[in-house]
C-alpha cells in the first residue's frame, strides 16, 4: 500500500482539502480521505505540494501522449478557461470531459498539478502536470 497527500485532491467533482489517497500495488484506489486526513504521518507516505488527480482516461483520451508533452497543452486549455471564469474545477471537468466522481476500488494513474498558486487555485504559466504513479 502507497500513500500520498497533497494540498487537496480533485474527485471529479469537488477539492478536499489536506486528503490522504491510498493505492495499491495494482493502483487500485483503496482509499480517498477526507479533509486534513492527509495531515497525519503515515509510513510510505509522499506529500506533494499542489492538486494531486486521477488521470481521468486524460491520457487516452489524448492518443497516449506522454505527461510531459500534454502538459503545457493542458496548462494553456486551462488558463483561457481561467480568463472567463474563475473555478478550476468546473474547467477541469469541462476541458478533460470529466463524467464520473472517482471513488474507492477504481483503477488508475494519479496525477499531480503543481507549481499553481494554492490559496486561491489559480493555474499559472508555470504550473505543470506530473504523473506520479
Amino acid at each position: 500500500m502507497r500513500y500520498f497527500a497533497a494540498n487537496y485532491f480533485f474527485d471529479g467533482e469537488s477539492f478536499v482539502k489536506n486528503a490522504l489517497i491510498s493505492v495499491d500495488d495494482s493502483f487500485e484506489i483503496c482509499f480517498s480521505g477526507k479533509p486534513d486526513e492527509g495531515l497525519i504521518e503515515r509510513q510510505r507516505m509522499i506529500f506533494y505540494s499542489g492538486i494531486i488527480m486521477p488521470d481521468f482516461n486524460i491520457i487516452k483520451k489524448r492518443n497516449n501522449q506522454d505527461i510531459s508533452i500534454l502538459s503545457s497543452i493542458m496548462i494553456k486549455e486551462l488558463i483561457n478557461y481561467q480568463i472567463h471564469e474563475n473555478n478550476l474545477a468546473k474547467a477541469l471537468i469541462e476541458i478533460f470531459e470529466i463524467k464520473d466522481k472517482i471513488l474507492s476500488g477504481s483503477k488508475t494513474k494519479l496525477l499531480l498539478l503543481q507549481n499553481l498558486v494554492l490559496t486561491n487555485l489559480t493555474i499559472t504559466t508555470i504550473s505543470n502536470f506530473i504523473e506520479i504513479i
